[in-house]
């Protein structure tokens, strides 16, 4: 992506993400969590919605890929809700707008 598209695109997508997704985990959780598995579920999704848009573009992500990572929020959702679900999500949901965007 930094490549194709420029550093300065990537930092947006991963600040945005980073911070979207931290605060719906604190607003969920409170202050115990931590990690960037919701900048990788913005990444997964701005590649997905950058190929699907856009057909001849070295950025995408198989349809079945992304079908396998939202199946995975789901199934995964009932086992523990809130440990770090909201940050998947929200992450998701960033990378899906910043690509609509961008």
């Amino acid at each position: 992506m930094e490549s194709n598209q420029g550093s300065l695109q990537l930092l947006i997508l991963t600040l945005t993400a980073a911070i979207t997704g931290g605060m719906a985990q604190f607003m969920a959780n409170g202050i115990w969590f931590g990690g960037l598995s919701g900048v990788l579920y913005a990444l997964t999704g701005f590649l997905w919605l950058q190929g699907e848009r856009n057909h001849v573009s070295d950025l995408y992500l198989l349809r079945g890929l992304m079908l396998l990572t939202v199946s995975g929020l789901f199934i995964r959702w009932d086992e523990q809700p809130g440990i770090a679900q909201v940050a998947h999500n929200a992450g998701l949901m960033t990378g899906l707008l910043v690509a609509c965007f961008l």
